[in-house]
């Protein structure tokens, strides 16, 4: 089920990670070189491709990524170390960002999209965006979330599809951002599979990672 689920990453993915060989841990490496040893751990890979897979000690969230494509693990001044984290990736022509927040005051899935459309809307004030309605499907074992898109036209540019979902569990926000080229109808379709895929898998891995997999 979950490789019909992901056919479309794969095949990015693929096509991303094949040259790419490394020895020891990659993920143990890579956590050490962001030196970020208290916040992330390493996880497995899939035995298939040269993912690097981690994992946010906090929240769950498990980052993919795809060497050689570019990648990195961010942390943001403002609330104690590794309590707002973000994981940047590459995956073909898609630009990609997983967060992992824990904000002093509760908050809620809308609040956390409502946040995220305005500052799309403000980034992008001089474009005309076009929403879309997006219906991904819930899966019974992950939390609830929501998603919207954006089509995003600008004068002498390629449009741009760009996507953010959002789940609030254990009093962590997880969020998406994605962003990829959408030059036809054809292209945004795909975009948002891609988007939603990702979203998906995301919210898995973090429902399918025991607790202490990762350490405290």
């Amino acid at each position: 089920m979950r490789s019909a689920l992901f056919m479309l990453l794969a095949a990015v993915v693929l096509a991303s990670s094949a040259a790419a060989q490394d020895t020891g841990d990659p993920a143990a490496a890579l956590i050490a070189r962001e030196g970020v040893e208290d916040v992330f751990a390493p996880m497995e890979g899939d035995g298939e491709t040269s993912a690097v897979r981690v994992r946010h000690r906090g929240s769950g969230m498990v980052c993919v990524f795809y060497p050689p494509a570019p990648h990195r693990i961010v942390l943001f001044s403002g609330l104690p170390r590794g309590e707002d984290a973000a994981c940047d990736l590459r995956l073909g022509d898609a630009f990609v960002t997983l967060y992992a927040t824990r904000y002093p005051e509760p908050t809620t899935n809308r609040e956390q999209l409502d946040g995220a459309r305005a500052q799309i809307e403000d980034r992008f004030r001089d474009a005309t965006l076009t929403p879309i309605e997006l219906q991904p499907d819930q899966a019974p074992t992950t939390p609830e979330s929501l998603s919207a898109g954006f089509l995003v036209a600008a004068p002498d540019a390629v449009p741009l599809f760009t996507w953010v979902s959002v789940a609030v569990v254990d009093g962590w926000t997880i969020k998406l951002r994605f962003s990829r080229p959408a030059p036809s109808d054809d292209a945004r379709a795909q975009a948002e599979r891609m988007a939603d895929a990702l979203w998906r898998r995301t919210l898995q891995d973090r429902a399918e990672t025991p607790d202490d997999a990762a350490g405290p």
